[in-house]
């Protein structure tokens, strides 16, 4: 799936690009009708955070974490949940 792939193609391109180009689309994929294209993505979100930065992440990303830990299927919070570590949540450490 190509959610999967996002981080690594964003850490290619202008955080300006990220921005106004990926996130609408990332945006549309946590409220994809497949809970494949969710959890895929679910599981390489948090990776967006380091490349976004602090405030973009807090302003962009909280938001779409919160909705898929809101998922009505447990795969999508699984892999939300199973990506958490100090290392994305150390807010400091985004900027």
């Amino acid at each position: 799936v190509a959610a999967s792939k996002i981080a690594s193609f964003c850490r290619r391109i202008p955080v300006e690009t990220v921005l106004s180009q990926m996130m609408p689309c990332i945006t549309d994929m946590v409220g994809d009708s497949s809970q494949h294209v969710r959890a895929s993505l679910a599981s390489v979100i948090l990776g967006l955070a380091p490349i976004l930065g602090q405030q973009n992440s807090i302003e962009y990303l909280i938001p779409l974490f919160l909705n898929l830990l809101k998922d009505e299927q447990a795969e999508v919070r699984l892999n939300v949940i199973s990506k958490l570590d100090a290392s994305h949540l150390d807010v400091g450490q985004l900027s």
